[in-house]
């Protein structure tokens, strides 16, 4: 099993951190959705450990919310973004 948590939220879209906490090696798959629907980010992450994650989005987010979908096989989990803009 695997959980991953976003962090710092909101922050600014430049990065996103993910902290994750898996008890196996394995690879997530971790795809960023504006609240309109569309694929804004995707990214294979290999993981061997807990561990925490840097995300850089090709293009940074613009204020919003988002979905993180992050996924492992038959496990899938959701987390809110929120980014704001200083």
């Amino acid at each position: 099993t695997f959980s991953g948590r976003i962090f710092p939220n909101p922050n600014d879209g430049k990065q996103i951190n993910l902290a994750f906490v898996t008890n196996d090696a394995r690879k997530i798959d971790v795809e960023v959705y504006d609240l309109m629907g569309k694929l804004v980010h995707k990214e294979l992450i290999y993981l061997t450990s807990d561990m925490n994650v840097e995300i850089n989005p090709k293009m940074e987010l613009a204020t919003g919310l988002y979905n993180v979908y992050l996924s492992s096989g038959d496990e899938k989990y959701v987390e809110k973004l929120i980014v704001t803009k200083p």
